[in-house]
C-alpha cells in the first residue's frame, strides 16, 4: 500500500509538472506573438510620427539642409584657399561646422569661429547656395556690396575675383562699392565707375 502511494503520488506530482510545462509554453507563445505585436506598434508608431505634419516638414528641412550643403561644399573648393569641408548639424539645433584638413590632421569648429575674411568668403558661398532654391522668377535681378573686400588679404580678394561672375550668373546685375579699384579690374565685363565729389555734388563717372 505504501508503495502504491509514492507511485500516485509521483504520478500526481508528474501531471502537474506537465500541466505548468503547458502552461509555460503556451504563456511564451503569446509573449512571441506580444512581442511581434508591440515591434510593429512601436513601427507604426515611427512611421505616424515620421509621416506626420511635424516629421515631413522635419524631413523636408533635413533634406533641403542636406542639399545645401553640397552646393556649399561646392563652392567652397573653388574659393576657400584651404581645404575646408561644411557640415550643417540638426541634431539638437541649428549648428553649420567646418572642418579644416592640415595635412593628416583636422580641425573641427563652429564657422563662427572662422576669421572675419574667412566668415565673409563663407556668407557669400551660403548666399549662392541658398539663391539655388530660389526661382530664377522670384530673386532679385540685382546685388550690391558695399566694400566686400574691406578686411581681405591678396589669397581672399583673389577668390572674391572669382566668385564674382559665379555670383553673376546667379543674379544678372552686381553692384560693388570699394575703394580698391583692382579687386574688380580683372573681371571680365566689369565696369567700374568712381564718384567724385565736388562743391558738395557727387558724380558718378564711368571709368572702364
Amino acid at each position: 500500500i505504501a508503495l502504491s502511494d509514492k507511485v500516485t503520488r509521483l504520478e500526481l506530482e508528474v501531471d502537474g509538472h506537465k500541466e505548468r510545462y503547458l502552461r509555460l509554453k503556451d504563456l511564451r507563445k503569446r509573449q512571441e506573438g506580444l512581442q511581434k505585436n508591440l515591434d510593429k506598434l512601436e513601427a507604426l508608431k515611427v512611421m505616424e510620427e515620421a509621416f506626420s505634419r511635424k516629421g515631413l516638414q522635419q524631413m523636408m528641412i533635413k533634406l533641403i539642409c542636406s542639399q545645401l550643403e553640397q552646393v556649399v561644399n561646392k563652392y567652397a573648393r573653388l574659393l576657400f584657399p584651404e581645404d575646408y569641408h561644411f557640415e550643417f548639424d540638426l541634431s539638437t539645433q541649428f549648428n553649420i561646422f567646418v572642418t579644416r584638413s592640415y595635412g593628416k590632421r583636422k580641425e573641427v569648429s563652429d564657422v563662427r569661429k572662422l576669421s572675419g575674411a574667412e566668415r565673409r568668403i563663407f556668407n557669400f558661398v551660403l548666399l549662392i547656395g541658398l539663391l539655388k532654391f530660389v526661382p530664377k522668377s522670384k530673386r532679385s535681378n540685382f546685388l550690391v556690396l558695399d566694400e566686400p573686400t574691406s578686411n581681405f588679404g591678396p589669397e581672399f580678394s583673389e577668390a572674391f575675383c572669382k566668385f564674382l561672375p559665379i555670383l553673376n550668373k546667379v543674379i544678372p546685375h552686381i553692384i560693388v562699392i570699394t575703394p580698391k579699384a583692382d579687386d574688380v579690374k580683372s573681371i571680365e565685363n566689369a565696369k567700374i565707375f568712381t564718384v567724385v565729389k565736388k562743391r558738395g555734388i557727387s558724380t558718378l563717372t564711368l571709368t572702364t
